[in-house]
């Protein structure tokens, strides 16, 4: 299992800033750390920032990306579409590219059964993956999936 890294944020960070307190004044905030895990979306801007589940906007299938060895993965955990097995790796070879804040890696569709080249960045609780194919592409949401 791979390890996990932890932040320490102030417990205000959480909220949208001194409005969301009431009448307090920025001198007044309190100062109680508390810790949030890298998985968590205060931290999508690291190469942390992918891991979870992401449901996809169009078919609603459940993607779950993990990491190992500092390239990620991402498997099928649940899918509407007939013939598409759970577990199958359509996220594939990901790795992070700090200077340009997104992943790079390939995508496999399976009802086409080809893997495409994919770019993907996280932002807030989406992941725009924009996927190439000769000189088009095509950019699909991802919407992070809150576990109950």
């Amino acid at each position: 299992m791979p390890s996990r890294s932890w932040l320490v944020l102030p417990f205000f960070a959480l909220s949208t800033g001194v409005e969301a307190l009431g009448a307090a004044k920025a001198h007044e905030l309190p100062q109680n750390p508390i810790t949030v895990p890298s998985t968590s979306p205060l931290v999508e801007r690291s190469s942390q920032g992918i891991l979870g589940r992401w449901q996809d906007e169009e078919h609603g299938a459940i993607v779950e990306v993990s990491e190992n060895a500092g390239t990620f993965t991402g498997h099928i955990v649940s899918t509407p579409l007939p013939g598409v097995k759970q577990g199958l790796a359509v996220f594939v070879g990901l790795k992070f590219e700090a200077k340009k804040d997104h992943w790079i890696g390939e995508v496999y569709a399976p009802r086409r059964n080809k893997k495409y080249r994919a770019t993907y960045r996280v932002e807030g609780r989406v992941l725009s993956m924009k996927v190439t194919f000769g000189p088009l592409w095509k950019t699909v949401r991802w919407f992070r999936v809150v576990a109950p």
